[in-house]
């Protein structure tokens, strides 16, 4: 029996050596979307 799919969480988001990106700091949290790590976007220009 397969396990249910969470589809509301995002995809990860990579760093160069291929490796999920970590949280670097919750209080406050920072990074242009403020999710505590270095996302970028088309909004981040």
């Amino acid at each position: 029996m397969d396990m249910p799919v969470d589809d509301n969480r995002p995809e990860p988001v990579l760093n160069v050596l291929g490796e999920p990106l970590e949280i670097c700091c919750e209080q406050p949290l920072t990074g242009f979307y403020r999710n505590g790590r270095c996302d970028t976007g088309p909004d981040d220009m």
